[in-house]
């Protein structure tokens, strides 16, 4: 089955799950394509090279812009804080990068239909999971 070269831009709590998740896909659904987990990327170097370690992922980085304009990479998998959420999906369509974010999506309307706006531009595949969509907190 071909590979599709994943990158993860954000190593704590959702992705720990997102790096899970890459990996059990194939155990629940029967996907084109195997997810490589190429590269995990957060801001202190020290942590996401232990998370790179611990969750199975190929290489990591501390720069986010590089990750989204590497070659290697296919998917840009967003798990960071709503407030960066935008400029990360933005430049990774500007790549011609998929990409995918997590929820809670950005903090305005406005950063939403940017992002929009950007990977249909760029004619990219991408999604938002809403994973807390039913649960009030």
């Amino acid at each position: 089955m071909p590979e599709v070269n994943v990158a993860l831009v954000g190593y704590a709590f959702m992705g720990r799950a997102h790096s899970n998740a890459w990996r059990q896909v194939s155990r629940f659904f029967s996907p084109r394509l195997t997810p490589r987990l190429k590269v995990i990327c957060g801001r202190d170097q020290g942590n996401v090279k232990k998370a790179a370690s611990q969750l199975g992922w190929e290489e990591w980085a501390t720069d986010w812009r590089e990750v989204v304009s590497r070659p290697d990479v296919d998917i840009v998998d967003v798990a960071t804080p709503g407030d960066s959420h935008a400029e990360i999906a933005i430049a990774a369509a500007q790549a011609a990068r998929r990409s995918s974010a997590r929820s809670p999506s950005p903090t305005t309307c406005a950063r939403r239909r940017a992002m929009l706006k950007a990977v249909r531009k760029a004619g990219v595949t991408n999604m938002i999971c809403h994973n807390y969509r039913r649960i009030p907190a």
